[in-house]
């Protein structure tokens, strides 16, 4: 059985060695251990999960594309959707996401480029 880390539960992992290798090989982050009146929780992932060149690397070599997300979440309980920058995702899109994912999983994502970058955040009622 593993011992429990001493900061709490509030742990940073270490870099991946193989595919795959995160979830259980943590390491206590001296900032785990500050005290404040604030709750606070740092959640690290990456921008997307759909990256072909992950393979062999990240995602088992032969790993299909429909189970990229699944195991993405394996490892990382956050991942930045990259996508809304071109288009707003489809709500049946958005729905198997979540089923894919387990309770606690967060999505978070990009403002559309059309708000950011085209309309400058003026004038951004209506994307």
């Amino acid at each position: 059985m593993r011992a429990r880390p001493t900061c709490g539960g509030s742990c940073v992992r270490r870099p991946a060695k193989t595919a795959m290798s995160l979830k259980k090989d943590r390491v206590c982050h001296p900032m785990a251990k500050a005290k404040s009146d604030l709750p606070a929780k740092l959640r690290v992932g990456c921008s997307g999960w759909g990256y072909d060149d992950w393979l062999g690397g990240f995602y088992p070599e032969g790993t299909p594309k429909s189970d990229y997300l699944k195991l993405y979440s394996n490892t990382f309980d956050v991942v930045e959707v990259d996508s809304s920058y071109y288009r707003i995702p489809q709500p049946a899109m958005t729905a198997t996401w979540r089923r894919t994912v387990p309770d606690g999983f967060l999505f978070t994502a990009k403002f559309p480029k059309k708000i950011t970058h085209e309309k400058k955040l003026v004038h951004v009622e209506d994307p």
